[in-house]
């Protein structure tokens, strides 16, 4: 048997002719392990790979779901690698539902990269054990436990374990897996001295480490994920593949999602892909004639639970008599899997939902489908009247521009400014650039002097009406001298912060009109309505002495828009909030006009 030196030198020389080769345009005969190299989905055709299978409870070849062959061929340069032989990875992010089998086709990438390449690979988990949990010892439920729960079964004819049967396939090497001891768990293939480590549990895992590859699972659930991600791009531009389920908008992976970035693939897999799930798939209550697909309306004609949603029979999980999602996609094993779960678990691990799966939410009833006019709001010269709701803060100033059209309350416009977002809010710098977006939407340029804007109606933050310590004059001043006379909601309404976000809900459930948003100008009011939340217990439930919303970046708008909204449409007395008294608005005490003056006059 040759030596390790010797294997080394004869794999250089052969890699370089197969690069000359490639460049001179001439056809080489492959190796059998060259073609193994060459081709990540060869070991899965030829049977080599067996894995644990939850659905039939049994070992069985690993034959990928076409959502599987997906992401390998979205992370892997599969063009490239066959041309060349060189492996090169992709940046992918993908938002999925839960159980899609993606994790063993990620732990089989790590397997045959490994094995048929010098590869330093990279995974992350925010539980340490769902990458190792045992070295050598480890089990599949783990990441690398299944890597390992492959490799001892390669080239087996029946899927238990069997030596022998490896040398079935040329190139193989010997895979080492060392728990973690003061240094992270890893893989090793000391044959082509290829490595997959790990990750740390902190906010720069990989720091200073250098990898072909990356996959975070569960990303978005990833604390301090920002962070997470600014160090791994860094240790590995190019390669970083990222899965999770959804957890609302406010984390990396959604934003990579969102954003799209140049060079990144963005994979979204539903659980009506994978072609176990989606048996009997249709919509939930819908005639069979109005269903979109042939096949839809032939497995809604043999659902029994339809008829129950048509009759308006509530869902019972003990006795199920309809489907528990009116009018969304539902089949068989979608209606077992729902039982048991909270309609925040359901969104999040089912259907990719990310305004309903996030907990605690003050504003559950925003719909981005039923409140947003994606292609854009104008301002209506013929209203002509604006309205304006203020919070303000150093740290985050947010105001809205509204109008109230006879049949909608219609939110059009939107500008937020402060320390998270890299400006200064105090009114010097928010007033000017509010009035140049006033101007931006459509407002005359005549009426932007501080003499017109001051007509406008603008209610803030009433705790704005108290004085400076240090000058003894009402704070809200400063916003006069600008040109903005902001007043604040009737007293009888500021007791809480429930009165303003019932008025909010009241709005959105289309009392006393319904609520329209400007998906073109209005990017920011969304994502908040999304996700403004309550603090929240260990099982993601508002915590019973939550009084207020969560103090975050999503909170800041809209408390502005409630301010408003609480002034404008007042809950009744039958809800709980007092009768509103007269004189609630401010007066030539605070510096401020009569609400008289201030709405409604013709300018």
């Amino acid at each position: 048997m040759a030596s390790p030196l010797a294997q080394a030198a004869r794999q250089a020389t052969r890699e370089l002719e197969l690069t000359w080769a490639d460049e001179e345009k001439r056809k080489v005969e492959l190796t059998e392990a060259e073609r193994y190299a060459r081709d990540p989905f060869r070991l899965l055709e030829q049977g080599h790979v067996w894995i644990w299978s939850k659905f039939e409870r049994k070992v069985v070849r690993l034959e990928p779901f076409p959502t599987q062959v997906e992401l390998v061929e979205a992370w892997i340069d599969c063009e490239h690698l066959a041309k060349t032989g060189l492996l090169r990875f992709v940046n992918v992010v993908d938002e999925k539902s839960r159980q899609m089998g993606e994790t063993w086709i990620v732990a089989y990438g790590f397997l045959w990269a490994l094995h048929f390449h010098t590869v330093s690979l990279f995974a992350h988990h925010y539980r340490a054990a769902e990458i190792d949990d045992g070295g050598e010892r480890n089990t599949w439920k783990s990441l690398f436990g299944k890597v390992r729960y492959m490799d001892r079964r390669l080239g087996s004819t029946n899927g238990l374990v069997q030596p022998a049967a490896r040398t079935r396939i040329p190139g193989l090497g010997r895979l080492a897996f060392r728990p973690r001891s003061g240094d992270p768990a890893k893989i090793e293939n000391l044959s082509r001295e290829s490595v997959c480590y790990s990750g740390e549990q902190s906010t720069d895992p990989g720091r200073g480490g250098s990898f072909d590859g990356a996959a975070i699972d569960e990303a978005a659930f990833v604390p301090w994920g920002e962070k997470v991600h600014s160090s791994l791009d860094e240790a590995c531009p190019n390669g970083k593949l990222y899965l999770s389920t959804v957890n609302g908008d406010d984390n990396v992976h959604a934003r990579l999602v969102d954003e799209k970035p140049a060079g990144w693939q963005v994979l979204r897999h539903h659980w009506s892909d994978h072609p176990l799930y989606r048996v009997g798939l249709h919509v939930a209550g819908l005639p069979p004639a109005k269903q979109p697909t042939a096949e839809m309306k032939a497995n809604a004609k043999a659902c029994a639970l339809c008829e129950g949603n048509r009759q308006r029979i509530p869902w019972d999980p003990q006795l199920p008599r309809a489907h528990r999602f009116d009018g969304r996609l539902t089949s068989p094993w979608y209606d077992e899997r729902v039982i048991g779960k909270t309609d925040e678990q359901v969104a999040q691990e089912l259907d990719i939902d990310r305004e309903r799966a996030l907990s605690g939410r003050v504003f559950g009833e925003f719909q981005r489908e039923l409140h947003v006019v994606e292609e854009g709001i104008p301002y209506s010269p013929e209203l002509y009247d604006l309205e304006l709701g203020f919070d303000f803060g150093l740290d985050v100033t947010s105001v809205v521009v509204c109008q109230d059209a006879s049949d909608e309350y219609r939110v059009i416009a939107e500008l937020e400014m402060g320390d998270l977002f890299k400006t200064t809010a105090t009114p010097e710098r928010v007033a000017p650039e509010l009035r140049a977006l006033l101007g931006a939407i459509g407002w005359p340029k005549a009426l932007l002097t501080p003499k017109w804007t001051r007509r406008i109606f603008c209610i803030g933050d009433p705790s704005e009406q108290d004085r400076s310590r240090t000058t003894g004059r009402p704070r809200i001043e400063a916003w006069a001298k600008q040109g903005f006379d902001i007043g604040a909601p009737p007293a009888a309404y500021r007791w809480s912060v429930e009165p303003s976000i019932t008025a909010v809900k009241r709005l959105m459930l289309g009392t006393p009109k319904p609520l329209r948003v400007c998906g073109q100008k209005c990017p920011k009011f969304i994502e908040h309505a999304r996700n403004n939340t309550w603090p929240t217990d260990k099982i993601g439930r508002r915590q019973p002495n939550a009084t207020r919303p969560k103090d975050d970046v999503h909170n800041h708008m809209m408390r502005a828009f409630a301010y408003l909204a609480v002034t404008k449409f007042q809950p009744p007395v039958e809800e709980g909030v007092g009768a509103p008294r007269g004189g609630d608005f401010p007066d030539e005490h605070t510096g401020k006009l009569d609400l008289g003056l201030t709405y409604g006059m013709s300018l």
